[in-house]
């Protein structure tokens, strides 16, 4: 399991990058209250955790685009995407990151941040 400090890192890291991403979709003339697909990124450390994630993102709605093994360096791992409608304000927002987080903290795997096609 995840430690506090760990999820509580990986919400930081997450918040600057939303700002971030919320400044380059704004540049890009994005309306950032505008309902649109958002795609969801985690990483999972072995396949039961993986699905179990799943699992739990569609029984809250997001639809599962993907479940799938990534090898780096050798090391394995499970990335899942997710995906809803909502806006990027939304998506980008302190409280559905921190609900995310702590959602994959508890299947030992971790959220990666949101996107968007332009």
């Amino acid at each position: 399991m995840l430690s506090e400090t760990e999820i509580k890192n990986g919400i930081e890291g997450n918040q600057r990058r939303n700002y971030a991403l919320l400044s380059v979709l704004s540049k890009k003339g994005i309306e950032l209250d505008a309902i649109r697909l958002i795609d969801y990124n985690f990483w999972s450390f072995d396949r039961r955790d993986a699905a179990m994630l799943a699992r739990e993102l569609y029984r809250h709605d997001y639809l599962i685009l993907s479940i799938a093994p990534v090898e780096q360096d050798g090391e394995k791992s499970w990335s899942i995407e997710a995906q809803m409608e909502h806006c990027p304000q939304d998506a980008a927002s302190l409280d559905r990151t921190k609900t995310l987080s702590y959602l994959a903290a508890k299947f030992d795997s971790i959220y990666d941040g949101w996107g968007t096609k332009i």
